[in-house]
């Protein structure tokens, strides 16, 4: 976790630290650990609003201008999408040509199919036809 590593290297220094926890995964973490020195706890819902932020944002920043801390490290987690927003082409082409492979082999089997129909309905018409003139 990126927060202990900059809690060793910051208690390497020798210089003193806090933290302001927002969330319940987050207050979990540092609750099971005291000697991580936390300044707040607090709640954050799933729907964090602007309002919500901007409380957040107040108190680091009292803390900042009254001298109580001379640097502010925001520490979070990072989304990482499901989805790449950049895939690899060989990585399409992998998972494309099965399924291309997949579409023609079908369409190829319903065309045979159709084929066998037409022609079979083309004979049923020649006999029929050919049974009226007898």
């Amino acid at each position: 976790m990126k927060l202990v590593a900059a809690a060793k290297e910051t208690q390497r220094l020798g210089l003193d630290y806090t933290v302001i926890s927002v969330g319940k995964k987050g207050n979990a973490y540092f609750l099971g650990r005291p000697y991580i020195p936390v300044d707040k706890f607090l709640e954050g819902s799933n729907l964090l609003t602007a309002k919500e932020a901007q409380a957040i944002t107040d108190d680091v920043f009292s803390l900042f201008i009254s001298e109580e801390v001379d640097k502010v490290k925001l520490l979070y987690t990072k989304f990482v999408s499901l989805v790449k927003s950049d895939p690899d082409p060989v990585q399409i082409l992998d998972a494309l040509l099965p399924l291309y492979l997949n579409s023609q082999i079908l369409r190829a089997l319903q065309e045979s199919i159709a084929s066998d129909l037409a022609a079979r309905m083309s004979a049923m018409s020649n006999a029929t036809d050919n049974a009226q003139l007898s």
